[in-house]
């Protein structure tokens, strides 16, 4: 009897923790590794939470372990491995330290799938759950899309400026080409991504599902589901849709590939039909809410799920008839089961056409329509695609080997970009997988997914060879990784770490298919020492990264407080003690500047100088590093210091025209007029550096986006125009300030250029009385200044 219970009680205990970590996850951005500290709270508890469940699980089954294939996860074991390799080359502490912790994660999720499919009936119960706590997802997003996602006043949800709303920030993305459905990724195209799988695992359950309840709640979900997928305005996962298909189809008989393609087909037309009314009504409660629209749209979706799950009954009552039917007539026929995928592939072909190069697509909605006639290889979002793919080949050049660390990416890219883009994602899963753990992790990474989907593949022909039906619920995991590993060849979506702990634990459940082992079967118990001390790692290691957030945190509650200078920067040494995350050393450098700065206690400057020391070492790449350095170093006379670190700032910044700005202005203070003429030469060299750059643009492909502004700004223009003055090349110095020349003298910067616009033209005997008189009229102090610089030989 007792035995029963325990077994119950973890029949329940299992899959109640699952859907607990799912949502949690979920509901916080699904876990984004943006590598910045805002984001990092939910990752560490997150990551702390399923490693203690699993350690304690793992005890709790501990018997389940015996037996254990130790070849798939030996093989999982290189990811995590790959990435503390890298950490020792790595571009960024912080970033390769988060990098290893979520590898870990992997790992434990990896093999928590293979233990799941060791269980008779729990890769099914797994599948209803990512497939439940989706379906929550995209009921979350349709609400969001009709302006309230409140559940009528039950959450209220925080927006940017800090206000409560009834709308999840950012599940409605406002985009130039209009507004964009997310959800909780506030992405839309990794939401694309993700919905890609579950229509199509949806279908397989309304297919293959041993539940009938779960079939019909797959054929509800349909049409929400296709509305959703539509309204993510989502090329990539559009043009995806259809291969993925094809794909899935290869592995039905020819009858089951007509019902699959029967019910796709179905939901898609009823999708359609209501589509631009959705459009338009989410469109309009977006700018305007009006609960009668959000009833009307709620009611609408949900009458064409309803009217879907008919059809879906209807035809499941007739489908054993048609199924026989067609098995009759095709049974025997060699290669049968490749007519209708490559008959589809050829009706993709003429949908294709006929939406891009006709006016079929104006049946859709205007938003939709208008991204599908965009998709084109020389549109934008390509161009930006393939500069990201070719910077990422340089960085990958100079780091072949064992990578540069978790964050790779965002940490070098700014040196190897070929034009100012912003982009912290390389747009790539692979290829930003290649730069974070190099050849050495990319291999190891290649061979499980292509050792695992290979077993996977023979097993599932060896069922069809023996004329018996392999197993459905391996299936639908199949199709998961397919689909966002597919996705994930033109966008991020593995930087949702709630995306990758999926693809990962679906791996661990097809795993189930290796056959081969790597020892014998006595020394298997060695994959159960692995997994302990794989969990014991991952919970030490997040709960240290979490408390060093914790410190952080108090740090800046205790900086608010009427608290000595030591009890406000204690935790915060803690933090930094345990991490060498940017923001602590930012927070910490600035903390024992303005100490010193209060105080005088040179003991703060040398803990100031310590902190800038450890920024050097363990964050070389960060741009805000390099500012804050700068000003600290410009701050106690560090001459030296502050040049070499703005040099080293171009460097690893050539394309940041904020770095240009302090740059030139370092150099020309400390080349004043006839000290030292080299400072002015270097400023003068740098503001030709910008000039080139700005042609460079000018010549760049013209559907190609400029990325973000570069150009001469009016700080650089102030600052090179005064050398000129001071150089007595006042033609030069005229035609830099004349552009920004204006009738606002708000803010000093302008007075100081219309001051020096003034002296030039006095100096050039060109004066412009006009200007000269309002000017002064304006701001009457400005002529002693102007006679000041007119007066300079």
């Amino acid at each position: 009897m007792k035995k029963q219970q325990s077994l119950q009680f973890k029949n329940f205990l299992v899959p109640a923790i699952a859907v607990f970590l799912s949502l949690y996850a979920l509901y916080n951005k699904a876990l984004f590794n943006a590598a910045m500290t805002q984001y990092d709270k939910t990752i560490y508890l997150f990551v702390l939470l399923s490693s203690l469940s699993f350690l304690i699980l793992a005890v709790v089954i501990r018997k389940s372990l015996k037996g254990l294939n130790v070849l798939p996860v030996a093989l999982m074991s290189l990811v995590p491995l790959s990435y503390f390799v890298s950490y020792f080359f790595s571009a960024s502490s912080y970033m390769a330290s988060t990098g290893i912790l979520i590898s870990l994660l992997l790992f434990l999720l990896f093999v928590a799938g293979l233990i799941v499919s060791r269980v008779p009936g729990h890769i099914q119960r797994a599948s209803e759950i990512v497939l439940s706590t989706g379906y929550i997802v995209v009921a979350f997003g349709i609400l969001n899309w009709f302006g309230n996602a409140s559940f009528w006043g039950l959450f209220s949800w925080t927006n940017a400026s800090g206000q409560a709303s009834t709308v999840f920030p950012d599940a409605v993305w406002m985009a130039a080409d209009g507004p964009r459905l997310a959800s909780v990724f506030q992405y839309s195209n990794t939401y694309g991504g993700f919905l890609l799988a579950l229509i199509l695992m949806s279908v397989h359950a309304m297919i293959s599902s041993n539940s009938k309840i779960y079939r019909h709640i797959a054929a509800v979900m349909m049409v929400p589901l296709i509305v959703s997928f539509f309204l993510t305005l989502s090329r990539g996962a559009l043009v995806l849709l259809p291969v993925m298909v094809i794909i899935v189809l290869f592995f039905y008989r020819p009858a089951k590939q007509v019902l699959y393609f029967l019910y796709l087909a179905l939901a898609s037309v009823i999708s359609l039909v209501i589509l631009n009314l959705v459009s338009k009504l989410g469109k309009s409660l977006q700018e305007t809410f009006s609960s009668h629209d959000f009833t009307v749209g709620c009611l609408i979706v949900l009458g064409a799920s309803i009217v879907c799950a008919g059809f879906f009954w209807l035809l499941n009552k007739f489908s054993p008839n048609l199924l026989k039917a067609i098995d009759n007539r095709l049974n025997g026929l060699r290669f049968s089961s490749l007519f209708f995928p490559f008959s589809l592939i050829l009706l993709s072909l003429i949908a294709f056409y006929l939406l891009l190069y006709t006016n079929v697509s104006r049946i859709l909605p205007e938003s939709v329509s208008a991204r599908i006639q965009n998709i084109d290889l020389g549109q934008q979002t390509v161009l930006e695609r393939q500069s990201f793919f070719t910077d990422a080949l340089r960085i990958f050049a100079d780091h072949p080997v064992f990578g540069a660390g978790g964050g790779a990416w965002k940490a070098l890219y700014p040196q190897y970009q070929s034009y100012p883009y912003i982009s912290t994602q390389a747009h790539n899963f692979f290829l930003q997988y290649l730069l974070e753990t190099g050849i050495f992790g990319l291999l190891f990474l290649l061979l499980l997914i292509v050792f695992i989907v290979v077993f996977y593949l023979q097993s599932f022909l060896r069922h069809r060879q023996a004329g018996t039906e392999p197993d459905n619920s391996l299936f639908y995991f199949f199709i998961f990784i397919i689909c966002l590993l597919g996705h994930s060849f033109i966008d991020f979506d593995m930087s949702y770490v709630y995306v990758a702990g999926l693809v990962f634990f679906s791996l661990g459940i097809l795993s189930s298919s290796v056959s081969k082992s790597l020892l014998d079967h006595k020394y298997n118990k060695w994959s159960s020492w692995l997994i302990g001390i794989a969990s014991s790692l991952t919970v030490i290691f997040a709960g240290l990264q979490y408390l060093g957030y914790v410190n952080y945190q108090k740090s800046l509650s205790l900086a608010q407080q009427s608290v000595s200078f030591e009890q406000m920067i204690s935790p915060l040494n803690k933090a930094v003690s345990i991490s060498k995350n940017p923001t602590y050393l930012r927070y910490r450098l600035d903390f024992y500047q303005q100490g010193y700065q209060r105080s005088n206690n040179a003991d703060y400057l040398q803990k100031a100088i310590e902190t800038a020391n450890l920024y050097k070492k363990y964050e070389p790449n960060d741009r805000n590093g390099y500012l804050l350095l700068n000003q600290f170093y410009q701050q106690n006379n560090m001459t030296t210091e502050a040049v070499a670190v703005m040099d080293e700032a171009i460097k690893k910044f050539p394309w940041d025209i904020g770095i240009y700005e302090q740059a030139i202005g370092l150099n020309a203070r400390l080349g004043d007029q006839g000290a030292n003429q080299s400072y002015w030469n270097k400023a003068l060299d740098l503001y030709n550096r910008v000039q080139e750059k700005v042609k460079f643009l000018s010549n760049l492909p013209e559907n190609q986006l400029k990325g973000q502004a570069f150009s001469v700004t009016k700080t650089i223009a102030s600052t090179v125009s005064q050398i000129y003055f001071f150089q007595g090349q006042y033609q030069k110095s005229a035609e830099l300030l004349k552009r920004f020349v204006g009738t606002n003298y708000s803010q000093t910067e302008d007075r100081i250029v219309m001051r020096f616009y003034l002296a030039t033209l006095s100096k050039m005997n060109q004066p412009n009385d006009e200007l000269y008189n309002n000017f002064t009229k304006a701001l009457p102090e400005e002529a002693a200044e102007i006679a000041r610089l007119v007066a300079k030989k």
